[in-house]
């Protein structure tokens, strides 16, 4: 993270510290912007992991099965 710019990871991490949140990252979106985590990296031959460790990749499916059991579901975004 450049000096001059806000550290957004830190406050998530807080969050997922703090409530026991897993922080999930949609693997799609992640792979479209170059994140990955250590299984990406290796599957698509890359030197290294670029998700910090806090975060976990995951799909649709993890998506429906949280949706299918669970209340409510907040999305962040337009």
């Amino acid at each position: 993270m450049p000096q001059d710019e806000d550290n957004r990871i830190q406050p998530w991490i807080n969050l997922a510290e703090q409530h026991a949140v897993e922080l999930i990252v949609c693997i799609s979106s992640a792979l479209k912007r170059g994140i990955l985590d250590a299984t990406e990296a290796e599957r698509y031959d890359k030197p290294g992991a670029t998700l910090h460790p806090a975060f976990s990749i995951s799909g649709l499916g993890q998506l429906v099965d949280a949706c299918v059991n669970s209340d409510r579901m907040i999305t962040f975004g337009g």
